[in-house]
């Protein structure tokens, strides 16, 4: 605990298929400051967005699983999730390519 909040370096949490890792803080008013990482698996990569044009879109290399780095704001009670705004950029350019409204897109994602 420090100033009213409680930090993390560690963060860690792992599921069937998947892994959380981040840091960051919740304060004793329930806000909170977090950035994650989340990693699926291959197979459930594979589960949600097939071996194609899907999971190259999301940026997933051939062999590999699934990872979107996101911030969590808000509090406990009323979290706000959002993948990283580079995330999102690199996936606008994936999707997109270099098209006049990607481009738009990308400038728009803070």
């Amino acid at each position: 605990l420090h100033g009213r909040q409680v930090r993390t370096d560690d963060l860690s949490v792992q599921g069937d298929g998947y892994s959380v890792a981040g840091r960051g803080s919740v304060s004793v008013n329930g806000r909170l400051a977090l950035h994650v990482g989340v990693a699926l698996s291959r197979a459930l990569t594979r589960d949600l967005l097939g071996r194609g044009g899907l999971a190259a879109a999301f940026g997933v290399s051939p062999g590999r699983g699934l990872r979107v780095p996101l911030e969590l704001t808000g509090t406990i009670d009323r979290p706000r999730v959002q993948a990283s705004p580079e995330w999102t950029r690199a996936l606008l350019r994936r999707t997109l390519g270099g098209s006049a409204v990607g481009g738009a897109l990308e400038r728009l994602v803070h």
